[in-house]
């Protein structure tokens, strides 16, 4: 799913929400979540970025690919910023991280607490 199919599903799913006065208070500042669905740490992002178009039949272009907010690739530091990026656009303050990429994300963490 392309970058602005995300923009538009969160803006859809955030104003078609019931607004009882618990859900107006929440509505303010939710937390959203999203499953990352890849962490590659490298430092050619765009060339991995490539090899996931061609891994997904490129249904996404390498531009996209590197937009999403579900696919964290790049140095720790890109993905880092990366992830302050997502919680500004999108709202995201929860991942989940699958268990093959607990390891390469673990270094990360780290540097998301420096940046605080």
């Amino acid at each position: 799913m392309a970058p602005a199919d995300d923009d538009l599903r969160l803006s859809t799913s955030s104003t078609a929400a019931p607004r009882s006065k618990q859900v107006a208070r929440v509505a303010r500042h939710p937390e959203l979540h999203t499953l990352i669905q890849e962490v590659v740490l490298t430092d050619d992002r765009r060339e991995v970025a490539g090899m996931l178009a061609a891994k997904y039949g490129n249904l996404l272009t390498a531009n996209e690919i590197l937009q999403s907010p579900t696919l964290l690739i790049g140095t720790v530091e890109q993905i880092a910023r990366q992830l302050r990026a997502n919680r500004e656009r999108y709202g995201f303050t929860h991942y989940t991280i699958p268990q093959p990429h607990v390891a390469a994300f673990a270094p990360v963490i780290t540097v998301l607490g420096d940046l605080n």
